[in-house]
């Protein structure tokens, strides 16, 4: 009977033993197969070579930050392990990038293993000596340092996708102030109050830009907006004999801003030839399509009296 319990045990033992190795594997991120097809064989060879060896560091201080009963190690480790991560996707990604990231690979993560290795040998010694616990603190902030090391090389890595960003970003940015969206750099913004006679309230009118054209004299009054004034007349409408005209130049604005958008026609049509041009350009992306094709719904749709103010009258 004591005999049969024994293998029963020992066969438990090896099945649970075995699952926990297969876990642990499973765990352990895998090297894969980059995409390479483009690139000649030698140097397709050593792409995939750095590409392994990043891997096999970032394993190894992966499970040695699961393992460590020093918990400031383990925290540094970890957020090490956050950025290499980032590199290691963009790697894969864009796997002829990778030269870029040949000091992580080579220096950075190869010195962030080494001084684990350190730690461990220290660890092993089990001396409490304040020397000891010195050279611990001191390994525990150079990987602390090895933080922005591996930013900057995740930062080289994205240049490419960030530069793209920021166009995209300068193309929206243009347009918006265009548009009056956006206010230009030098506005300058005031309220408007009132406040009643005992000082226990106060009432926030509506804010006004104002620039170097739009400012208070000595007296209180101002060259403000009518609108501002609560006693100013309505804006004026547009003119008879123009009415035809604008009408006819808001429906050809609308129309080459959907249809014609993505190559910038209807700011070449209005006039704005640098804003149209930089349409133009980045009209291989659909940034620019979809913004023409939402600026032409609101052409459309537009007020007839708006309309005229804002893109015939004030131009």
């Amino acid at each position: 009977m004591d005999d049969n319990l024994m293998i029963i045990v020992m066969i438990v033992s090896t099945v649970l033993g075995g699952l926990v190795v297969g876990l642990d594997r499973i765990k352990k991120k895998k090297p894969a197969r980059l995409n390479l097809d483009n690139v000649e064989a030698e140097r397709a060879e050593l792409l995939q070579e750095k590409y392994n060896k990043a891997v096999a560091d970032f394993n190894f201080i992966e499970k040695r930050a699961k393992l460590s009963s020093d918990k400031e190690l383990a925290e540094r480790l970890r957020a090490l392990q956050r950025i290499g991560k980032s590199i290691l996707r963009q790697m894969e990604k864009q796997p002829d990038r990778i030269a870029l990231a040949y000091k992580f690979v080579d220096y950075y993560q190869d010195r962030a293993v080494r001084m684990i290795q350190k730690f461990d040998e220290l660890d092993e010694t089990q001396l409490t000596t304040d020397r000891v616990r010195e050279l611990k603190g001191k390994i525990k902030e150079t990987l602390r340092g090895l933080e922005a090391a591996y930013e900057e090389q995740l930062e080289k890595i994205v240049n490419d996708q960030m530069l793209s960003t920021e166009a995209e970003i300068r193309v929206m940015e243009e347009h918006l102030r265009s548009e009056g969206i956006m206010k230009k750099d030098d506005d300058v913004t005031i309220e408007m109050t009132e406040v009643t006679p005992d000082g226990s309230d106060e009432k926030v009118f509506e804010a006004i830009p104002i620039n170097k054209g739009n400012q208070l004299d000595r007296v209180g009054q101002s060259n403000m907006p009518r609108r501002a004034r609560p006693d100013a007349p309505p804006r004026p409408v547009i003119p008879e004999d123009e009415r035809a005209s604008v009408i006819r130049q808001k429906m050809i604005q609308s129309m080459l801003a959907i249809f014609l958008g993505t190559v910038g026609a209807h700011k070449f049509y209005q006039g704005k030839t640098l804003l149209g041009a930089l349409y133009f350009i980045f009209s291989w992306t659909t940034l620019p399509t979809w913004i023409g094709m939402l600026e032409g719904i609101r052409y459309l749709f537009m007020p007839i009296d708006d309309f005229y103010k804002q893109y015939i009258k004030d131009n």
